[in-house]
């Protein structure tokens, strides 16, 4: 008991021949029976030779280590150091992911503590609503738990023995639509009950053939309207490189009509470009990437066709116009691997490109109206 009343137990013993004191707590938060089993715990350590004051600093710092290797921290780790090699969208898609569905369930969690039981619970509640993200999320989990055991802040992967626990899921193959299919397609479009701005993001799809992620990732600072251009920036690019794409003069409009109705084309509180293609629930972020997806569905086409089988459509139809492959692979950004060809290509094949879309938007034009193409001249239908 000490001068100031405070209480505490203390427990003397001997070492190696020297005297030490190890300080158990302070009564009454911890009572006589509880001093007692600390001490017996503690005589235990000592026959073993060891102290058991270094015994508990071991303890503490252990934990602190564990509290600061917790599965989001990890995560974090993890999302940072694939950063460079992902593209904006694939990155959005992991975090969104783990914010939603993992941390709030093994977030706080000690990286080591994460069972397989964890993983498959989480696994199973998402499996329900999203079966493809489920994939996604077990991947995810995987990597990070794959890095925590290099870095030996943890002891296995957890999902190692829940592999297969996840139904198989059916491949959506790309399936091109055929020609004759193009004008059902793109009656259906314009008659669609959709959401306007779904509706238009198909419609550039078809008149520029860029990838669903470049469509509805866009944003109005991408776009440079009165020199029929847009700029997909690296960060949204498959190959980390800008992509230009020419605007047919069909494309222009249908964009120019849009940014009327979009008004204000920045947020007012940050100064970044808004969206082309708004998510109806949170309009300062782009449409999931399944908008076109459920387009598709909704007109019937699902079963037929995916949104970018339309690129190996326009890329079969363009063929057949006579226009050369490597202008059609430029066109749909399937890059060159040699940089300095890559480099003379971007500069040279703009305009070529720029004749080439604006003569396969005629085409959409005419066939929607009913007239046959022969060997890209328009002739009225009988």
């Amino acid at each position: 008991v000490l001068p100031n009343g405070s209480k505490l137990w203390r427990w003397k013993y001997r070492l190696a021949g020297k005297e030490n004191r190890y300080a158990i707590g302070a009564y009454p938060a911890i009572l006589l029976t509880g001093a007692r089993k600390m001490q017996e715990e503690a005589r235990k350590l000592v026959k073993a030779g060891m102290h058991p004051s270094h015994q508990k600093q071991l303890l503490r710092l252990n934990q602190a280590t564990e509290h600061a290797n917790t599965f989001q921290a990890v995560a974090e780790e993890w999302l940072g150091a694939n950063a460079a090699h992902w593209t904006h969208k694939t990155r959005l898609q992991r975090e969104r992911a783990l914010e939603a569905d993992v941390y709030p369930h093994i977030g706080s969690l000690p990286v080591r503590q994460v069972t397989p039981s964890h993983v498959l619970d989480i696994l199973k509640r998402i499996e329900k609503r999203a079966p493809a993200m489920a994939v996604v999320v077990n991947q995810s989990i995987g990597a990070i738990c794959r890095l925590a055991v290099v870095t030996l802040r943890a002891d296995t992967d957890p999902t190692g023995p829940i592999r297969g626990a996840l139904k198989p899921q059916k491949t959506r193959h790309h399936r091109p639509l055929a020609p004759d299919e193009l004008p059902k397609l793109i009656a259906a479009n314009e008659a669609s009950s959709s959401y306007y701005p779904n509706k238009v993001a198909l419609k550039l799809m078809l008149l520029t053939l860029a990838r669903t992620m470049e469509i509805v990732g866009a944003r109005w600072d991408e776009f440079d309207l009165d020199a029929g251009l847009w700029i997909v920036p690296a960060a949204r690019m498959k190959m980390r490189e800008n992509h230009l794409i020419p605007l047919p003069s069909q494309a222009v409009q249908l964009l120019q009509k849009l940014r009327v109705l979009a008004g204000e084309l920045k947020d007012p509180f940050t100064g970044q470009s808004k969206p082309v293609f708004p998510n109806r629930n949170q309009p300062s972020r782009p449409a999931s990437h399944g908008v076109l997806w459920k387009a598709i569905m909704r007109m019937g086409f699902d079963e037929r066709f995916s949104p970018h089988g339309i690129r190996s459509t326009g890329s079969t139809i363009l063929n057949g116009m006579g226009y050369r492959a490597d202008l059609i692979e430029k066109q749909l950004a399937h890059e060159e691997r040699d940089k300095s060809r890559a480099s003379y290509n971007r500069a040279t094949y703009i305009e070529e490109r720029r004749t080439m879309m604006q003569q396969w938007a005629d085409y959409l034009d005419a066939i929607a109206k009913g007239e046959k193409v022969v060997a890209g001249k328009f002739d009225k239908a009988a």
